[in-house]
């Protein structure tokens, strides 16, 4: 290991890079309960029940902005959703659930694929 922090190749550490999306949810169903809650018991009629040890979903993503005549898309095959922050709660929008979905990589899978005309090979 003697002189290996000499080349200047080897001192720069570089982190994982970790890519999520943040949103809130304004629909109240057992789907978006289970992303904000995680997986719910859902055996009785009328009923979501909150597990105490909440564990995250994995969902495919995909998003599209519309600005004007403009759409970008973004796919992203593989996310974890799970809570972000608290209820918020507004007399004009009832509630909200904020969640993250965290990107999760697989392999031989682009991380996340956007689509928008001028992107890519455009030869």
């Amino acid at each position: 290991m003697l002189g290996t922090w000499q080349n200047p190749a080897l001192r720069e550490r570089i982190e994982p890079v970790t890519f999520a999306m943040t949103f809130n949810l304004h629909q109240f169903d057992n789907e978006a309960l289970a992303m904000y809650f995680g997986v719910g018991d859902i055996s009785e009629e009328n009923v979501f029940g909150v597990a105490l040890q909440p564990v995250p979903i994995e969902r495919a993503l995909f998003v599209r902005i519309v600005d004007g005549d403009d759409e970008l898309d973004l796919y992203v095959p593989k996310v974890s959703i799970k809570s972000e922050d608290d209820i918020e709660a507004d007399v004009e929008a009832l509630l909200e659930l904020p969640v993250r979905a965290t990107w999760l990589g697989i392999t031989g899978q682009n991380l996340a694929d956007f689509m928008f005309p001028g992107l890519g090979d455009t030869a």
